[in-house]
């Protein structure tokens, strides 16, 4: 069910807007497979070595809005 959201909301987005820029195109699609590949690691990984790990990665997630904040300056709303 969650892959369906995220594959309907992906669609949604794209069909929406059009890249700017080369940038805005490959930023795209690198967060679209970036996502899943993580969402499928967290799943069949390890569990974290210690609570520095999990501290870590909890921050490291807030590169993921600045990421999303760089594709959305790189492409333009299509309405």
């Amino acid at each position: 069910m969650e892959g369906l959201i995220f594959l309907c909301g992906a669609s949604i987005y794209f069909n929406s807007t059009k890249a700017a820029n080369k940038k805005g195109s490959i930023l795209f699609w690198a967060l679209i497979i970036f996502l899943p590949v993580i969402y499928v690691l967290s799943i069949i990984g390890p569990p974290p070595a210690s609570v520095n790990a999990v501290t870590f990665s909890g921050f490291a997630q807030w590169l993921i809005i600045g990421w999303g904040y760089w594709i959305d300056k790189n492409r333009f709303d299509l309405s």
